[in-house]
């Protein structure tokens, strides 16, 4: 399945951007962090939910924030993405674990 980013111009009314994979028009909004870009992975679970409200997205939704969205992460989030309020599952902390060898690792290439 290829998914492309579904909204080419962001603009001032823009709720989020999808988008299957991260592209270079994924990375040009990401740097400038105007608007989130959601994984089509979201999407589909907010359409599954049984709620009338759109599930909260949480780091591992995303391929790119904004300046406002990523400030609320990191009122929520620690620096690996591991929630402050949230009970970990296995999947979560798989995600962290490789957040924190990500960082281990960049920091080892650093010292080189």
């Amino acid at each position: 399945m290829q998914c492309y980013l579904l909204c080419s111009v962001v603009g001032i009314d823009t709720f989020c951007a999808v988008a299957g994979k991260d592209d270079v028009r994924v990375k040009t909004l990401a740097k400038q962090k105007t608007c989130d870009v959601v994984k089509v992975d979201w999407i589909i679970r907010a359409l599954d939910s049984d709620g009338d409200v759109l599930i909260d997205w949480k780091p591992t939704d995303l391929w790119a924030t904004s300046v406002e969205t990523d400030c609320k992460f990191k009122q929520k989030y620690d620096e690996f993405d591991d929630s402050y309020t949230e009970y970990a599952t296995e999947e979560s902390l798989k995600h962290s674990l490789k957040q924190v060898e990500a960082k281990v690792r960049g920091s080892l290439q650093a010292a080189w």
